[in-house]
């Protein structure tokens, strides 16, 4: 008789439902495979590397998603996906990332993932942290935040398998 471990949950996060759930279908496929918002949340069993994890992925329908909020202290680690492209979704997640990351009863690793078309999969970009205004938040997590830059498009897709690695040796 073996002792299996049980996969971690992580809760995915952010404004942007179908960028978030074309990550989880890549992930899970290996290769570019687009997504859609559900106004379910379900989720999703995948394994980077040698590791399983099961991803949650939001509802699509705000309310929904508002109430989900409330559950994200019952994850291992949260990963917040940010499209800097959309002006309103970038608004928005700018104010609910600085909330989640001034969040005391949040204690676990938050992976930031931040879509970018010339994306280097470096982590910590300077520049994105800068123009999300996190550094203070960043600095004050005490290494439990990777803010990754990635690129996810049927041409080119790189940065957030780096990003996934960072968090699941984090725990």
């Amino acid at each position: 008789m073996g002792i299996t471990s049980k996969p971690s949950n992580i809760a995915l996060w952010g404004p942007d439902v179908s960028e978030i759930t074309t990550l989880v279908h890549t992930l899970k496929a290996g290769k570019y495979t687009q997504g859609s918002a559900s106004i379910h949340p379900f989720n999703e069993e995948i394994t980077v590397g040698e590791k399983t994890f099961v991803a949650a992925i939001p509802s699509g329908n705000e309310g929904a998603r508002r109430s989900h909020r409330q559950s994200l202290t019952d994850y291992d680690s949260i990963v917040y996906v940010v499209d800097p492209t959309d002006a309103d979704s970038l608004s928005t997640s700018k104010e609910e990332l600085n909330r989640v990351l001034a969040d005391e009863a949040l204690t676990k690793p938050i992976l930031v993932l931040i879509s970018k078309p010339d994306a280097s999969g470096v982590a910590n970009e300077g520049s994105l942290v800068q123009e999300l205004g996190l550094e203070q938040a960043v600095e004050k997590a005490d290494g439990r935040v990777g803010v990754f830059a990635y690129s996810l498009s049927p041409e080119k897709s790189k940065g957030f398998e780096e990003g996934f690695r960072w968090l699941l040796q984090s725990f």
